[in-house]
């Protein structure tokens, strides 16, 4: 039987909590993970903590991190995450910027110094509950994309969501990676060791359409995602002229 979503997330908390995450930490954490499971982007939900497990007990995460603003100005700041998971840090420097924004009309915040911070909607997202229009985009921590027309690994998935406030309706949300399939969804196929009903790569060297098992992308780099819109086209020259 499927669990509620209440337990979804307080099993979430409680895991992070184990691993040595402050409470109040773990809650946004959990909140964050839970949201994108809640809305169908479960390849940066509960399907995570193995790969956030690795990262801590690899000593690649600081379970205890507590991001703080380094440097700032009135429309922008600079927050070290502390060698933490991703989502405490994103989501403080974003309500830096919301904080910012209402005061000045504009502002940008970066955060470095932390890890993988889940589904990038959820930041976009708050400053559109704030009546803002949100941007929010990361780079990815691992080399799984073919640049246009190229035939090995180069690049990352690297996401980037916008979102803005409707009159009338719940906010516009756009989340979204630089690739035809974000490389999450095809790991979670891999290890439900379901087929993998994507498009292959135009320049035809993605071979794994169906996914028995885990994909090991470090141990075969020619197996790459595509870069949306990589389809090759002729385009026609064209000539622009402008009148008064």
């Amino acid at each position: 039987m499927p669990a509620s979503y209440e337990n979804h997330r307080a099993q979430l908390k409680a895991i992070l909590v184990a691993w040595g995450m402050p409470e109040d930490n773990a809650d946004a954490t959990a909140d964050i993970l839970s949201w994108a499971d809640l809305h169908g982007v479960d390849s940066h939900g509960l399907s995570m903590l193995p790969g956030y497990d690795r990262l801590r007990r690899s000593g690649r995460a600081n379970m205890a991190a507590r991001p703080r603003i380094i440097k700032e100005t009135p429309v922008s700041a600079l927050v070290d995450g502390d060698g933490g998971l991703g989502h405490v840090p994103a989501r403080f420097a974003m309500q830096v910027a919301i904080d910012k924004a209402k005061e000045a009309g504009i502002a940008i915040a970066a955060v470095r110094n932390s890890a993988h911070f889940g589904a990038t909607g959820y930041y976009t997202l708050m400053a559109a509950k704030e009546g803002l229009i949100g941007m929010a985009c990361t780079s990815a921590s691992s080399i799984q994309v073919a640049p246009t027309f190229g035939k090995e690994a180069k690049l990352g998935t690297d996401p980037w969501s916008f979102a803005a406030p409707t009159a009338d309706g719940p906010p516009f949300l756009l989340d979204m990676a630089t690739t035809t399939v974000a490389a999450g969804r095809i790991r979670n196929k891999g290890n439900e060791g379901l087929p993998c009903p994507f498009p292959a790569h135009p320049a035809g060297f993605w071979t794994r359409t169906d996914c028995p098992a885990p994909i090991p992308w470090r141990r075969a780099r020619k197996a790459a995602i595509s870069p949306r819109s990589a389809a090759r086209q002729r385009i026609p020259a064209t000539r622009a002229t402008a009148s008064r």
